[in-house]
């Protein structure tokens, strides 16, 4: 029996399903959103979903891309962030992926048999999203609505406090105190690796050819110097930073950026701002 598929609209449809599972996807993981990288991963996962449509059943090409689709949408979107973050952020996104995509199915389903906006197509009941009534999309929202908010409350009893382990090895750990803040959304451009702010105080770890970040000092030109760009209430600007060898969050190893920075006086009681994602 021949299908007739709409490209626009079947194009349209996965995008939006794509970006919403990837945006509810940084708010669970708490992971920086970044709308035009959201926008990318979401646009490549509509254009596989329609170039899937050639594919034949059974394909094992087609299997293989259909696993690996999900994890190059995670990397496009969040970045490279090492390999148990990078699969926790995938398992994530899948489950999420999931719950949308059932609750659409279901609603859409029901709301079309309590419309009679129902059809038979190649011996099965099918529903017809676009004759649905406002108060079936209205319904569809709410769903979607709830969803995002027990994804929020998974993620709201974060501790207050961590150690943060920082150096080069595990026999020059330099131990501070942290404060967890979910409004930390930095990332380090390149990598997609979540930032720790650090007090200049208490960087005494740093490695000598990055010394000079300590005391605000010119910035010389060494690999490990990292440029992370911030946007604030009270204006933009550039932080310096490096990527250490060692990260641990409360005895975890983490894989982070370190940007060191004076911090406000009302968050000088702890020597780190980090990350919600980390720990």
């Amino acid at each position: 029996m021949e299908q007739v598929v709409y490209a626009d609209v079947y194009l349209a449809i996965n995008f939006t399903m794509d970006y919403l599972a990837l945006y509810l996807t940084a708010r669970g993981m708490r992971r920086p959103i970044r709308p035009l990288r959201l926008g990318i991963a979401a646009a490549l996962g509509a254009g596989y979903a329609l170039a899937a449509l050639l594919l034949p059943d059974g394909n094992p090409l087609s299997t293989f891309t259909s696993l690996a689709i999900p994890f190059l949408l995670v990397l496009i979107a969040f970045g490279f962030s090492g390999w148990r973050e990078s699969l926790r952020t995938l398992a994530a996104f899948w489950a999420i992926s999931f719950l949308l995509g059932g609750a659409a199915t279901a609603v859409s389903y029901l709301v079309a048999r309590w419309a009679e906006k129902e059809a038979v197509i190649g011996g099965q009941v099918e529903t017809l999203p676009a004759d649905l009534p406002f108060w079936g999309i209205l319904l569809l929202g709410l769903v979607v609505g709830a969803i995002v908010s027990f994804l929020l409350r998974l993620r709201s009893k974060l501790p207050r406090t961590v150690t943060v382990e920082i150096g080069e090895g595990a026999d020059a750990m330099a131990s501070l105190v942290g404060l967890v803040d979910s409004g930390n959304l930095l990332a380090e451009p390149l990598s997609g690796y979540p930032v720790i702010l650090v007090d200049r105080k208490a960087a005494n770890f740093l490695p000598s050819e990055l010394a000079f970040l300590q005391n605000g000092g010119t910035p010389s030109l060494t690999p490990r110097l990292r440029l992370i760009p911030y946007s604030t209430p009270s204006g933009e600007g550039m932080l310096y930073g490096y990527l250490p060898r060692l990260v641990k969050v409360d005895g975890k190893a983490r894989t982070a950026c370190v940007a060191i920075a004076p911090l406000p006086d009302g968050e000088r009681q702890t020597d780190v701002i980090v990350p919600a994602s980390l720990v």
